[in-house]
């Protein structure tokens, strides 16, 4: 199981490629795991809970995944 350190500093990583590189984030962890020679499922035991969040919510926005009914809602709250 990866320390809190590890798993802070691979989604640090993570948010930098993405944001540097202007690409989703699935695409920076690919990138990152085949940079390293790092398998996937090892690299997903590497993202923290708030860069998962992140990743949720840019999945719904490119339309991989559902929307959910909270973040659905979530704009009508305003």
């Amino acid at each position: 199981m990866p320390s809190h350190y590890e798993i802070e500093q691979f989604s640090s990583k993570i948010e930098h490629l993405a944001f540097y590189h202007q690409i989703p984030f699935l695409e920076a962890i690919l990138e990152q795991c085949t940079a390293a020679g790092l398998e996937v499922d090892v690299a997903a035991t590497l993202i923290s809970e708030s860069l998962h969040q992140k990743m949720m919510t840019q999945a719904e926005e490119l339309n991989l995944l559902k929307r959910t009914s909270r973040r659905r809602n979530s704009s009508k709250l305003v």
